[in-house]
């Protein structure tokens, strides 16, 4: 309608394989890091787990808060991510860090956009 504002979606361009990543858990382990003075925005995923347990993603800089999480997986259990919107957007020069509720070997994919630090 004219003279309202439209928000433009956001479109994934970076798509991170995780490959059979084993994962102690407790331990978080790097899953996207982005390019220099770039902040990575998590649009989504797509992920199994080896046996029973939740997904946990992190931020390098603050391993201990988690910014979402799976539901509890059976083994060889798939989640795919629900509509995250805007996404979840982490510090500039920050890891996207993958970890576990139970240890287990994770694949799948991750995926969303880098932006530059003034976005």
């Amino acid at each position: 309608m004219p003279g309202q504002n439209r928000k433009e979606k956001i479109q994934a361009n970076v798509f991170k394989m995780i490959n059979a990543n084993g994962i102690t858990a407790g331990s978080p382990e790097n899953a996207w890091v982005p390019t220099n003075d770039r902040r990575v925005r998590l649009l989504g995923w797509c992920l199994s787990s080896s046996a029973n347990a939740a997904i946990e993603f992190v931020a390098a800089s603050a391993d201990t808060t988690v910014l979402a999480q799976t539901p509890l997986l059976a083994a060889a259990g798939i989640h795919t991510s629900p509509d995250l919107g805007d996404g979840i957007l982490l510090a500039s020069n920050d890891d996207l860090q993958i970890d576990v509720t139970g240890t287990s070997t994770i694949s799948g994919m991750v995926w969303g956009v880098e932006e530059g630090a003034g976005y």
